[in-house]
């Protein structure tokens, strides 16, 4: 199955935050790039661990 590629701007969207917290993110380590060329680029399926990790985060430990 071909991997589909997020680009700075689509991420920017997805995760509803500006392009410096995707830097930040990316200085990081918490969402890994890839540059093509002088395009940096994410795999959707990296966008959508992110995403995961962060929401089992706000999910309260069991008491």
């Amino acid at each position: 199955m071909p991997e589909h590629f997020v680009t700075v701007e689509d991420a920017k969207r997805q995760l509803c935050l500006g392009t410096t917290s995707i830097y930040a993110l990316m200085k990081a380590g918490e969402l890994r790039k890839i540059k093509l060329g002088r395009k940096t680029v994410f795999r959707a399926s990296d966008i959508q661990a992110f995403i995961q990790r962060k929401a089992a985060e706000a999910i309260p430990a069991a008491a």
